[in-house]
């Protein structure tokens, strides 16, 4: 009472910090910083709506031969300038190897076998 005569409205909380600290937490993986720069390229690929963005997120990956560090998605578009049951995902994929640097015709082959195999599995076509 003494305090809120000063400083107004007050509250009272009683934690139970055991079970916060009993916790267990994953620990921290540091990985060195390449010294070979990386890659950036992007693709805009015309899909099924009903194509999931995650499966071709994982067939990137699993494709890219160790040397896809990283996919994002920056765009999904649907509308009337893909037609009906189309839609259009735009990735942004990264290519990097810790043990060189990646030459172009390097990086040129595994896209050409990731873009064959889309199309394969999903009937993704390069957007124009």
């Amino acid at each position: 009472p003494n305090y809120q005569k000063e400083y107004g409205p007050c509250y009272v909380v009683n934690l139970n910090l055991d079970l916060l600290f009993a916790m267990k937490t994953p620990s921290t993986k540091m990985n060195q910083i390449s010294k070979f720069p990386a890659v950036t390229r992007d693709l805009s690929l015309v899909v099924s709506t009903d194509v999931l963005v995650g499966d071709i997120i994982k067939t990137i990956k699993k494709t890219g031969r160790n040397i896809v560090q990283k996919v994002d998605v920056f765009d999904v578009y649907q509308g009337e300038h893909l037609g009906q049951g189309l839609k259009s995902i735009a990735v942004s994929i990264t290519y990097q190897d810790s043990s060189k640097t990646l030459k172009d015709d390097e990086i040129n082959e595994v896209e050409q076998n990731l873009i064959a195999l889309l199309a394969k599995t999903y009937k993704a076509e390069l957007r124009k």
